[in-house]
């Protein structure tokens, strides 16, 4: 009886042939069926990581069409598109934190293909990490910007469905696709108890319990006054469906071109005079003012989505006056066990 052996992935024009015990079962494949079986393993996908590994699969594909996939192989994928990135038609060297995002990509890819045994290794394991520049701080966007925002919007109806998405991601944290996105149900709003948000995130909704957001209401705010003027609005009043979304505009703005919204938001930016930022700042501003004010990291992880704190380190922009009160806090816990040590140590004596 033979035992199943690693299989060698041939270039994508040949086949592959697959023995199982003594049963040979024959199965011709390419590495781009792999590939989308791969991604499809993933789950349901945000329209923005779609997009992200599209290039990144057709490069792939594209360059061991005719060549033997092997370590050394891999090796000169990596080389060529440190070079010239993922696109022929303008080819540009990607920025290093590019470059390792797509490295890890492929090595999950790579990875997933010897634990179904196509391969006889993890050849992904070949692929280097890119040594990173000088690390940059988070950008924010402060209380005054905000307000000049909100300014600039006032008495223009054509920037009022910017304005909100700007409104609300300032105030819970949510990215564009999220804003866009947000149904009614998602919203619950009680005079006599507490409000909030719970919305399971479409970037990491496959993630199942652990991508959904609870993010609280405070009554009076900017974003509560803008929920009760939609939901008092007749052309809002829908029943949960399909279209039961908070801004009607939203997914229609989303699910054209993402680009041409996100120009459209960098031009209200800039135009506002806030300029060097976009609008995934508002989420980076959330975060670090949550933490900032000593909210625990657990309620911080809950309101925003995020199950790895790694993850919401990245966001963060720490303030220099809310790390003195807390060294001060720590001088001041030393200084008190201290004492108390001390004195233990005279009433033993």
């Amino acid at each position: 009886m033979n035992e199943a052996q690693p299989l060698e992935v041939v270039p994508v024009s040949h086949q592959i042939r697959d023995y199982h015990r003594d049963e040979p079962l024959r199965k011709i494949t390419t590495l781009k069926t792999l590939w989308d079986s791969h991604v499809a393993l993933k789950g349901e996908l945000a329209p923005n990581t779609i997009k992200y590994l599209e290039p990144i699969g057709r490069h792939l594909c594209s360059f061991f069409e005719s060549r033997e996939i092997s370590p050394q192989a891999l090796t000169e994928w990596a080389l060529s598109y440190q070079e010239g990135g993922l696109n022929k038609k303008d080819p540009k060297k990607p920025a290093s934190a590019r470059y390792n995002r797509v490295i890890v990509t492929v090595r999950g890819f790579f990875g997933w293909l010897h634990q179904m045994e196509y391969t006889r290794g993890n050849y992904g394991l070949v692929l280097k990490f890119m040594a990173g520049g000088n690390p940059k701080e988070s950008l924010i966007i402060t209380e005054e910007e905000f307000e000049r925002m909100k300014k600039y919007a006032s008495n223009k109806p054509h920037l009022q469905s910017y304005l909100w998405f700007c409104i609300l991601s300032y105030r819970t944290g949510l990215s564009l696709v999220d804003c866009c996105h947000l149904r009614w149900c998602d919203v619950h709003i009680d005079n006599n108890g507490p409000s909030y948000i719970r919305i399971r995130r479409i970037k990491t909704r496959r993630l199942g319990p652990k991508s959904v957001c609870h993010i609280p209401l405070l009554p009076g705010t900017d974003v509560w006054q803008w929920l009760m003027m939609l939901k008092a609005a007749p052309r809002y009043k829908f029943a949960n469906g399909p279209s039961d979304f908070v801004t009607q505009d939203g997914p229609g703005l989303y699910m054209c071109k993402f680009s041409r919204i996100d120009n459209v938001m960098k031009s209200f930016f800039e135009r506002s005079g806030v300029r060097g930022r976009s609008f995934r700042h508002f989420r980076n501003t959330f975060c670090s003012n949550l933490v900032n004010s000593d909210c625990q990291i657990a309620l911080v992880c809950k309101m925003t989505g995020h199950s790895n704190v790694q993850t919401l380190l990245n966001y963060l922009r720490p303030d220099l006056r809310s790390m003195q009160d807390g060294l001060s806090k720590a001088f001041q816990f030393a200084q008190n066990e201290s004492g108390v040590v001390r004195s233990e140590m005279g009433v033993a004596q």
